[in-house]
């Protein structure tokens, strides 16, 4: 027996936890309104890095409906945890969830390290006894991918008391279009750096970080002397975000209200600036060399300030 969901290429690619559901809601059709989203950054202090501001799975705005199932570990037995991850998706249920790569062949970890990541299954095939699965493999790049049964069940004994299976199903009602209102808001608060409450669903504390056009700077202050690797996939999402900002101009530009062709422009050089960053990032990673980091730095900020003009600029 087998069965697989339907997925897509994904809308954002650059972290597995915007990948897996965006990769999921295009498949509903008309995915527009996604590019209401997407837009508002925040500096993640414990991490000391950046991401974009997201409601996770889309709680928010019920395109998925989402469960959640809590597994203990003595409940663990191979047949027992495949019939059910098996039951889940045969039901609609794609399954987020983390394991073990040491345990996932392809992976960068496979049979070099124990690392905990999170996976993403959507199908299984008994006749080869594998789960459909999608993310990051040693090659840098997104896939879908095979996970054998048995590397699958090793790769979830985590020394956790639980295993934790997110589940999302797409609710074939939901119907929301590109909001040119929500696009403006957030674009103003990106730009006027308004602080950002990532607390996630069924938290009650606020948790307020720091967001907009000043979190990026300061995640630029905190790169410029760290003499660590560069962690890519955060650079590929500054340039993502800038990708996606420019299309989001476009679908303006067509659909809203005209954007002097200058602005586009100037916009689109800055979109390839942080192209260029993502190269330089890959060849410090490589060679170490300090000169390269100061470049990266002058090249973000310098624009940064180019991107807060030009939207500045377009939603005064």
């Amino acid at each position: 027996m087998k069965a697989k969901l339907a997925i897509s290429e994904p809308f954002v690619v650059s972290l597995n936890h915007h990948a897996f559901p965006t990769s999921i809601v295009k498949t509903l059709g008309n995915h527009d309104w996604l590019y209401n989203k997407y837009i508002q950054l925040y500096f993640d202090t414990q991490e000391n890095t950046i991401d974009y501001e997201y409601d996770y799975f889309f709680y928010k705005t019920t395109a998925l409906v989402k469960g959640f199932m809590s597994i203990p570990h003595s409940c663990l037995e191979k047949q027992e945890i495949l019939k059910l991850t098996k039951n889940i998706v045969f039901s609609g249920g794609y399954i987020y969830g983390n394991w073990n790569e040491f345990y996932i062949e392809g992976t960068s970890s496979f049979m070099k390290q124990l690392f905990r990541h999170n996976f993403f299954i959507y199908g299984y095939d008994d006749d080869k006894e594998e789960l459909n699965a999608a993310g990051y493999l040693d090659d840098g790049y997104y896939h879908n991918f095979s996970v054998k049964y048995d590397n699958f069940v090793q790769s979830l004994d985590l020394k956790r008391e639980y295993v934790i299976y997110d589940i999302a199903y797409i609710n074939r009602n939901f119907v929301q279009d590109f909001d040119i209102s929500l696009v403006e808001k957030s674009i103003k608060e990106y730009l006027d750096s308004s602080p950002v409450d990532m607390r996630r669903e069924f938290e009650t504390q606020p948790n307020i970080q720091e967001g907009g056009i000043d979190a990026l700077c300061k995640h630029f202050v905190s790169q410029r002397h760290s003499t660590d690797k560069i962690h890519i996939p955060r650079v590929f999402l500054l340039w993502e975000h800038k990708k996606l900002m420019h299309e989001r101009l476009q679908k303006i530009n067509n659909e809203c209200f005209q954007i002097p062709e200058d602005y586009l422009n100037s916009y689109l050089e800055v979109y390839n600036a942080f192209k260029t960053v993502l190269s330089l990032s890959i060849k410090y990673n490589l060679s170490r060399q300090k000169g390269i980091k100061e470049k990266i730095y002058d090249i973000e900020m310098k624009n940064t300030e180019r991107e807060l003009q030009i939207l500045s600029c377009i939603f005064k």
